[in-house]
């Protein structure tokens, strides 16, 4: 990201001729009837190929309009799966990801072959987004260039860095929806190439991967029924707490000998031979998944008795983790292997209270604190750790804390994933400055060993202007590394607010340039949940309205624009949406911004904060809060005594501390 404010070009993106076609959604829009379908060749009726047949359809007339007047020589395409061509069993060899996917030309024909159904239809999206300069910005803004003669994709192979991926917001996460947003969601996710564990993918978007869990993750309580083994085992179970939800937890000592790790078989009945068991029953019914998800349950609380504590002290929580989750993973091998022919991962989290590996320092090198502390061959440990947003995780300026916590997991563990934050999850609404991070995250985690990479941002939010611009650039990156993560950046913010997006960019530069010059003066903040980025010590009033200024001025230029008055209108209310930040900003901020206003004024800067939010259509402020939840919340008492960051810690503080 540049150092310095600069007025941007509206660059055009492919180096073609083309124009501006349409913005509508794919599922608004129907095939030209024009256009042969016998010119699209699919080798079976699979979901994914058809809807990739669709797809094509779809969008090539536009492309190529001249297509209209039967000028179609030289386009025929071919949509296979590898086995159903063993003709091309050699190009299909060099394929080697799940999700990969290779052109070629065969005669006159070009062929789009991968290994999966997901994988060819990965093809048609990369043909249409690599070669054609179509994009897919969001899901109800894309652009669709018009060219003057036929693009044929390059002979190349092409295969995502990453087995999993995905930027989580709110139009991927299934709990958002509602049945009338998702076949455009889904769409969004087929464009976008996202694959990951939370979204409900159909087969004819490419389908789920092989991954499955009792309730997706935090589910240690759902393989041991606590309306089962409840009253007849008590000791099995502690009431614990998930923030402020009341929830179960279990005794993952239980059934585990203490010496070696092994299965104590002298117990009829344990946690451990129950969970083992109900893992069976999943194996059984989900013969298409290879991985299977066995986490803690979320919140720092968790099982702790005396005979914890004193296994802790000898193998810290994450090696009683690693020793619970050996137990489970070679019985439920031992078991697939002979009944079933089939080899199962299990994944574990590495998070909150088991987030610190175990392991010790002697003669300055890093060793397992014991060698049943040491993950299975087919145990993956997917870690979920915070950082300071305005680094990446792997930089030497990141906190002491996570760059030791990534240096000691590698000597327990061989396969990882990653569950990474970027955004303050305590006010959406709170820029957060870690555009400038995205390319060196993503290279950081490719490089440390990742296959399934999540960035979390505003998960239950349809909408927040921050995430959805930072996912459509990771989205991207995680297919291609080579892309400039700041072009991307623009190109998105241009197209998506139109003559708005260069103030959108200014301010983001604006604000990035002041934390680089704190930064240059050695002053401590902080970009995380209950960060302290927008504090007023750290954030100046003069500051926030000078971004207020910069956004305004966007605003008048959409104003002044030819644009048609339906597109102005949807490109103010976008505008809004950014400026939320801001008048957020400077509500929380009231007190100490303005000490000689009164409450009147800092009503009225609440009543314009809620209807920018909720014009713009951002309308969810943390989570599980509307925006009317949260500003209810940020004017109690219990505002009063949340974690304040200072001097490198959080600690509960007073309203007035950071007013």
């Amino acid at each position: 990201m540049g150092r310095h404010r600069e007025r941007i070009r509206r660059r055009s993106l492919p180096k073609r001729r083309f124009r501006l076609y349409s913005r509508n959604p794919l599922h608004q829009i129907k095939p030209r009837s024009f256009m042969k379908e016998s010119l699209i060749r699919i080798s079976s009726n699979a979901p994914a190929l058809l809807h990739g047949k669709e797809l094509l359809l779809s969008y090539l007339p536009r492309c190529f309009p001249f297509l209209e007047k039967g000028e179609e020589a030289g386009l025929s395409i071919s949509l296979a799966l590898a086995k159903d061509r063993p003709e091309y069993d050699k190009r299909a060899a060099q394929i080697t990801k799940t999700d990969g996917f290779c052109y070629f030309r065969d005669g006159t024909e070009s062929v789009f072959l991968g290994k999966t159904p997901r994988g060819v239809l990965y093809s048609v999206i990369t043909y249409l987004q690599d070669d054609l300069g179509v994009r897919f910005y969001h899901e109800d803004e894309e652009f669709v260039p018009i060219h003057s003669q036929l693009v044929i994709p390059k002979e190349r192979i092409v295969e995502p860095p990453f087995c999993m991926r995905n930027y989580l917001v709110g139009k991927c996460y299934d709990d958002c929806w509602d049945s009338g947003h998702v076949p455009a969601v889904l769409e969004q996710m087929t464009k976008n190439r996202v694959l990951d564990v939370f979204t409900p993918i159909d087969d004819a978007h490419g389908g789920r991967p092989p991954v499955y869990g009792r309730n997706i993750s935090h589910n240690f309580h759902f393989y041991c029924p606590y309306e089962i083994y409840g009253e007849s085992h008590p000791e099995f179970f502690a009431h614990i707490k998930s923030g402020s939800i009341p929830n179960i937890t279990l005794d993952i000592t239980n059934g585990i000998k203490d010496e070696d790790g092994s299965l104590d078989e002298s117990m009829d009945v344990s946690v451990a031979k129950i969970v083992i068991e109900e893992m069976k029953k999943d194996i059984l019914a989900h013969p298409e998944c290879s991985f299977f998800s066995l986490t803690q349950e979320d919140g720092e609380e968790y099982f702790n008795d005396e005979h914890n504590k004193a296994l802790e002290k000898k193998y810290k929580r994450s090696g009683i983790l690693i020793r619970f989750c050996n137990v489970v993973v070679r019985e439920i091998n031992a078991w697939a292997k002979k009944e079933l022919g089939r080899e199962i991962r299990l994944v574990t989290f590495g998070y909150d209270y088991a987030s610190e590996a175990p392991v010790k320092e002697e003669n300055g090198a890093l060793l397992p604190l014991d060698p049943t502390c040491v993950a299975d061959e087919n145990l993956t440990i997917q870690l979920a750790l915070f950082a300071n947003g305005f680094y990446s995780y792997f930089s030497p300026k990141q906190d002491m804390k996570l760059q030791k916590s990534l240096r000691e997991w590698k000597i327990v563990a061989k396969h990882f994933w990653f569950w990474a934050y970027d955004i303050d999850f305590a006010n959406y609404y709170a820029y957060f400055d870690s555009f400038h991070v995205i390319k060196e995250n993503a290279l950081g985690f490719y490089d440390y060993g990742i296959t399934y990479l999540l960035m979390q941002g505003s998960h239950d939010a349809k909408k927040n202007w921050q995430t959805d611009a930072r996912a459509y650039v990771y989205d991207r990156l995680m297919w291609d590394f080579s892309l400039d993560p700041r072009k991307l950046l623009e190109e998105y913010l241009l197209a998506y607010y139109g003559p708005g997006g260069e103030s959108v960019l200014a301010f983001i530069d604006f604000f990035h340039n002041h934390y680089v010059s704190l930064e240059n003066q050695g002053v401590d903040f902080v970009f995380r949940i209950w960060g302290n980025g927008n504090y007023p010590q750290i954030l100046p009033k003069e500051t926030v309205m000078e971004g207020i200024a910069l956004l305004q001025e966007g605003k008048r230029a959409i104003e002044a624009s030819s644009l048609p008055e339906e597109r102005k209108s949807k490109l103010l209310q976008r505008m809004d949406g950014v400026l939320a930040t801001p008048l957020n900003t400077l509500y929380l901020n009231f007190d100490s911004y303005f000490p000689e206003l009164g409450q009147e004024q800092k009503h009225r800067l609440r009543d314009e904060f809620l209807a920018k939010a909720k014009n713009g259509g951002e309308d969810v402020a943390r989570e599980s809060f509307s925006v009317e939840k949260y500003l209810d919340f940020v004017d109690s008492d219990e505002y009063r005594v949340r974690p304040i960051y200072s001097k490198g810690e959080w600690h509960s503080g007073a309203k007035e501390e950071t007013r």
